[in-house]
């Protein structure tokens, strides 16, 4: 029997929430149960979920002695995944190392290029892929993937070989839910109704298309009702890009949790634009406690130069709903856009702070692999200059990838640090501002030896 490892690797450091998720990954769940669909029993190692140290992981998958090892990276964790893929060979493990994720999907060739210890790399949605690689090495034993779609890989003579695009999934009623059966428990867990976004943002790399492919409404509510009866998780995280965009399929939906009276705790991120008084309020009878709504920028200029395709009345009012229904509302914004100036990051900040939400999160801008905004990076267009040394600079909140010319670095982090402070200070709530940075004192932390960090880097780069 083929012994297929899926791996989320541990995290370098622990800085942010993300380092220490309290529920399971959700591409490495629906990679499990495609396998397990076709025969295959695949085990899972989520270190992050599991909080496993670099070592333990690398035990764990040695004690198996598997033939095949699938990890998944972000940008900023690529180099890292990479350690952790090198640290295995060297301890005598033979398995084919395949690295999914986005910066793969993105960077295919160049990522095998820069990383030798990678064999291999899915493309995109991995659920058919996968399943394709496992049966190909289960017939002839070789890492030749030629005619596996969506593969990039390392052919006999160590060229790297990209064979042919494989399409989205069409029927996503056709996959079978994450195998979260082979995840230890969780207190939350992911669900994904849709994938796709409408949207042409200039700083997202569109990892599941422009165009929206969704489930059913008994479909969804079959794996709810799953999850909440088998699982009793605290709450469910609803991962769509744009929660709602056909609304007749997202009332049915609500209508049947309701129905059913499985109204287990839920939060959703959804467009300024689809949110409405009459859904939201149903979604609230359904359990949701919380709606996100990305908004980027209180510049109405920068708003159309990104393409984020909603108006600042538009999120005005999305959020006037949310509050009149008596739900959390969560505000997500960055910094750093082409031509940004201090007079546009004021903008921001000081919208922000108009609009009250219950949370905020202010990032600074990626110039992720694939993205427009990576295009105007390489060649300086808006102002651009990119400063990363590394792709673990790649970080949203505590990076180090990219400033303009006319703001450096350093000025774009203390105008997000004084972001927060004022969202806060601003509307007078002094112990939410106690509480969030107890909640997120790591990454407090985190941010603040960065920033000073990299004041002393420019300090000594200067002398």
């Amino acid at each position: 029997m083929l012994k297929i490892v899926l791996v989320n690797p541990p995290p370098e450091q622990i800085i942010e929430e993300y380092d220490t998720p309290d529920y399971p990954h959700i591409g490495i769940g629906y990679l499990a149960s495609s396998l397990e669909l076709r025969g295959f029993s695949p085990i899972v190692v989520d270190a992050k979920l599991e909080r496993l140290s670099f070592d333990e992981a690398v035990g764990r998958i040695l004690s198996i002695s598997p033939d095949i090892v699938g990890v998944t990276a972000m940008t900023h964790e690529i180099t890292y995944a990479h350690t952790f893929i090198a640290h295995l060979k060297n301890m005598g493990c033979n398995a084919i190392m395949l690295i999914g994720g986005v910066h793969i999907t993105a960077l295919p060739e160049r990522t095998l290029l820069e990383f030798p210890n990678f064999d291999a790399g899915v493309i995109g949605e991995g659920e058919y892929t996968i399943v394709e690689i496992s049966e190909s090495v289960v017939s002839n034993k070789e890492k030749n993937f030629a005619d596996i779609p969506g593969v990039v890989f390392r052919t006999g003579d160590g060229t790297i070989q990209l064979s042919p695009e494989r399409p989205f999934i069409d029927n996503l009623d056709s996959l079978s839910p994450p195998a979260w059966h082979l995840f230890p428990p969780a207190s939350k867990y992911p669900i994904i109704t849709a994938r796709g976004c409408p949207a042409h943002c200039i700083f997202c790399t569109q990892l599941h298309g422009h165009a929206i492919r969704e489930r059913s409404p008994k479909n969804i509510f079959d794996e709810w009702e799953h999850t909440a009866t088998t699982y009793s998780p605290r709450m469910i995280y609803v991962h769509d890009e744009s929660f709602g965009f056909h609304k007749k399929r997202a009332m049915e939906f609500l209508d049947l949790i309701i129905e059913r009276k499985l109204t287990v705790p839920w939060f959703v991120t959804t467009r300024a634009h689809i949110v409405s008084p009459e859904m939201l309020h149903k979604m609230k009878r359904s359990g949701c406690f919380g709606v996100g709504i990305g908004v980027e920028s209180g510049d109405p200029e920068i708003l159309k130069s990104i393409r984020k395709g909603i108006t600042l009345e538009q999120v005005k009012r999305a959020i006037t709903f949310i509050r009149d229904t008596g739900m959390e509302s969560h505000t997500f914004f960055i910094l750093g856009f082409p031509h940004e100036t201090i007079r546009t990051m004021l903008r921001t900040i000081s919208f922000a702070a108009s609009l009250n939400s219950t949370y905020i999160a202010l990032g600074i801008i990626v110039p992720y692999p694939g993205t427009e905004i990576a295009r105007m990076a390489a060649v300086g267009e808006g102002g651009y200059k990119i400063i990363a040394q590394d792709w673990k600079d790649y970080n949203k909140q505590i990076g180090n990838a990219i400033e303009l010319k006319n703001l450096s670095r350093r000025m774009i982090e203390f105008f997000q640090l004084f972001g927060y402070v004022y969202f806060y200070l601003r509307n007078g709530r002094i112990m939410d501002f106690f509480r969030f940075a107890s909640q997120y004192r790591s990454e407090a932390l985190g941010f603040l030896g960065h920033f000073f960090r990299f004041r002393r880097r420019q300090q000594k780069h200067i002398s």
